[in-house]
């Protein structure tokens, strides 16, 4: 995904189509602060996208950027006809 052409929409669809259908919150990784307890932003629009568009090339380094994504942890559902063979 180019960081250039990347909206929040585009971002959100990518992240449920690799699985995440329900999600707490959307993060980025600021690459200028190692640390990921200082360096995690949350991102809730394009306003946060622009700001991790502005961080990455302030930084001058590659033109990446790093999604965390705070997930939903369901709780496992036991299908009793899957244990039994046919």
């Amino acid at each position: 995904m180019d960081i250039d052409l990347v909206c929040f929409f585009d971002l959100e669809e990518l992240v449920k189509e690799v699985g995440f259908e329900k999600y707490n919150k959307l993060l980025w990784h600021d690459i200028g602060d190692p640390n990921l307890d200082t360096g995690l932003q949350e991102m809730v629009g394009d306003s946060d996208i622009n700001a991790m568009r502005g961080a990455a090339v302030m930084h001058m380094g590659p033109k990446e950027f790093h999604i965390y994504v705070e997930h939903i942890v369901e709780i496992p559902e036991v299908v009793e006809d899957a244990l039994e063979a046919p």
